[in-house]
């Protein structure tokens, strides 16, 4: 189909022809008690353990002791200068 026919198609406006009778629509289930969602479902418990390990890093513990950003990263400025006069000297 090109471009130019979709004005006229009639498929594009209206849909399939199953779809304007109410009565061709797929019938749906309908579910009247709890006990007939019981039965059609085999209902299961597991039980599961979740074990959750923290280990603080190097950065975690430097934002605990420092409370700002700029206080870190002048202390890390500060001892990357020292490391590297250390090596000079």
């Amino acid at each position: 189909m090109s471009p130019k026919d979709l004005p006229d198609c009639s498929l594009r406006w209206e849909g399939p022809q199953w779809l304007s009778t109410e009565e061709a629509w797929p019938k749906q289930p309908t579910v009247k008690d709890k006990k007939d969602i019981e039965k059609s479902f085999k209902i299961e418990t597991k039980r599961t353990f979740v074990f959750s390990v923290y280990c603080k890093n190097d950065i975690d513990m430097l934002f605990d002791k420092y409370s700002s950003f700029s206080k870190i990263i002048n202390i890390l400025a500060f001892c990357l200068r020292f490391m590297q006069h250390c090596k000079d000297g």
